[in-house]
């Protein structure tokens, strides 16, 4: 019986040790990310909606906001976002990860400021894929990739001294370009071009002190111009 009890334990510490390509793209080693991205691409599977088909059942338009969380809190989900509009009355909105895939989203009505009687006016559930981001080091400079929970690419960042310099390329679930901002003027000051799922450019613009600055152009898919904005007018 004596030695026993060393095994069991060895067995344990091992199990412990054992990472799963998921828990992989956390990590801070580039190589790591890189490999479980690779099996991940292969061996994902994407969680079904139904899975919540009972929650969502269960939620109604009318009911009181503290029932409606008191209910969701019970799935053990991460609030992933959450705020307030007052551009039509007093409305907000929390979202909830239900999973690598799936969010529920549930928007509510504050009457009179008067949260015991805020009420839910809508909710759905919206396919959005986990995203497992990773900062780099201090002071990093090379090529820098997160990925998103498929084994996808989600950012691919270009840094020099820990700051973005050359391009930083985000990516669709699918492995298509989400949009691509350009880093060769001082920091704060970049160009971004957005694209659609074919590759095509959706829109083109420049940000300065992080904002949107100078003329902004949206396009077709065919490529002709949907709008024109001009940032710096009033």
């Amino acid at each position: 019986m004596k030695s026993v009890l060393p095994i069991i334990l060895a067995l344990g510490w091992t199990s412990q040790l054992i990472a799963s390509p998921t828990s992989d793209l956390s990590s801070p080693l580039q190589e790591t990310r890189d490999a479980a991205a690779k099996i991940l691409r292969t061996s994902f599977i994407p969680p079904a909606r139904t899975n919540w088909s009972a929650l969502v059942a269960r939620i109604k338009v009318g009911d009181l906001m503290a029932n409606v969380l008191k209910l969701i809190r019970q799935y053990s989900p991460k609030m992933e976002e959450s705020g307030m509009s007052a551009s039509s009355g007093r409305t907000g909105f929390v979202e909830y990860r239900l999973d690598d895939l799936w969010v529920l989203r549930c928007d509510f009505e504050y009457i009179s400021d008067n949260l015991v009687k805020t009420k839910l006016i809508g909710q759905e559930i919206v396919e959005r894929m986990r995203d497992v981001w990773v900062a780099p080091p201090t002071k990093f400079t090379g090529i820098w990739i997160t990925y998103f929970v498929n084994g996808q690419k989600s950012r691919e960042i270009q840094y020099q001294d820990g700051n973005c310099s050359g391009e930083l390329t985000a990516y669709n679930p699918d492995g298509s370009k989400n949009w691509i901002q350009h880093y060769d003027r001082p920091i704060g000051e970049y160009e971004e071009t957005g694209y659609f799922p074919s590759g095509r450019i959706r829109y083109q613009g420049q940000y300065k002190t992080n904002r949107e600055s100078g003329i902004w152009i949206n396009y077709n898919e065919d490529g002709s111009t949907n709008s024109v904005k001009d940032y710096s007018k009033p």
